[in-house]
């Protein structure tokens, strides 16, 4: 599944020579797989893609939010009468008998869990590794950094989630000096804990497994294996691609976006050599991206908006959205 929609994401921009690998691959990626694993028909899929991208983003959240909760009640309606081998369907035949409201916060959970540390997994790994190749910098690619070395690195140094578990003490509990009330909310933040200078030596040999990135206990996170074959696959896969990938801005001039839970790019804008999709002749097209979508190097002056006679309007066809043109395309 991930090989085949990020085969299709690559066709959207491979023919432009330009692209930003955050939000035209790491950041759609993710959303449409889970797509893919809800059993999404195609105008549902394109809602819930839609609102769950506002969401992570910040635009107008509210209206996002009622969108997310509406489309999923419909896809929920939709399993109920006509179940199929998806998350959404095996949730509904659960013994715990879920109502729809539970259903629903259920599947906002896995996404909202697996969408935004999958992207900023796989574009802080592919900062690193493209990072290498510019002059003077240690080699990354090919003899140099592994792909599932730089997925180490990243969660040692630049975990996606970098504050976020919250932990309540059953009973208080003393720490270091500090009395940690029970029931008081203990937030934990893994690249505090990564950085402890007791963990220098496993930090610079990249032990596998030694950083808190996925969290440990009981409650350390149920989708480790998946997540880091997802972001595997999709950094092979790009990377195998299009072989010329190079970062169009200086590795030290990406911008970061602001906020205590995260450590997430703005945008990973590259260049390489424009080739022909291979899927080209399908006649299917894409979701358009408009100028103020793309990164800053990219972006070109906006046009001057076309003026139609009032009497001459038609209403415009409707877009198709990311999720039901890659349905047209492989009819999953």
């Amino acid at each position: 599944d991930v090989e085949r929609i990020a085969d299709y994401l690559i066709d959207q921009f491979i023919e432009r020579g330009t692209a930003d690998l955050l939000n035209e691959y790491a950041k759609l990626l993710p959303l449409l797989l889970f797509n893919q694993l809800f059993g999404c028909p195609g105008d549902i899929g394109d809602r819930l893609t839609r609102s769950m991208s506002a969401i992570f983003d910040g635009e107008d959240v509210l209206r996002a939010n009622a969108e997310l909760t509406e489309c999923l009640m419909e896809l929920v309606a939709i399993k109920r009468r006509q179940p199929g081998e998806d998350i959404t369907s095996w949730l509904i035949q659960h013994p715990a008998g879920l109502r729809d409201e539970e259903l629903k916060d259920q599947l906002v959970m896995l996404m909202g869990a697996g969408v935004e540390p999958e992207r900023n997994l796989i574009g802080n790994a592919l900062l690193l590794m493209l990072a290498g190749d510019e002059p003077g910098a240690p080699e990354r690619r090919g003899s140099g950094l592994l792909v599932e070395d730089a997925l180490d690195d990243v969660l040692w140094n630049n975990p996606p989630i970098a504050n976020y578990a919250t932990h309540y003490p059953v009973r208080d509990i003393e720490l270091n000096g500090v009395t940690l009330k029970a029931e008081t909310p203990v937030l934990i933040s893994f690249a505090a804990a990564n950085s402890d200078p007791g963990l220098t030596d496993a930090r610079q040999t990249l032990s596998k497994g030694a950083h808190l990135a996925w969290g440990a206990g009981p409650h350390v996170c149920p989708a480790k294996s998946p997540a880091t074959l997802i972001a595997l696959t999709a950094i092979e896969k790009i990377l195998n691609t299009v072989p010329d990938l190079s970062l169009a801005v200086p590795a030290s001039g990406v911008a970061w976006r602001p906020g205590p839970f995260h450590r997430a790019l703005v945008a990973l804008p590259v260049r390489f050599t424009p080739t022909a999709a291979r899927r080209a002749g399908n006649g299917v097209q894409a979701p358009a991206q408009t100028s103020a979508q793309l990164p800053d190097p990219f972006r070109n002056a906006p046009a001057a908006p076309s003026v139609t006679p009032r009497h001459a309007q038609e209403p415009a066809k409707k877009q198709k959205g990311w999720w039901s043109s890659f349905l047209d395309v492989f009819r999953v």
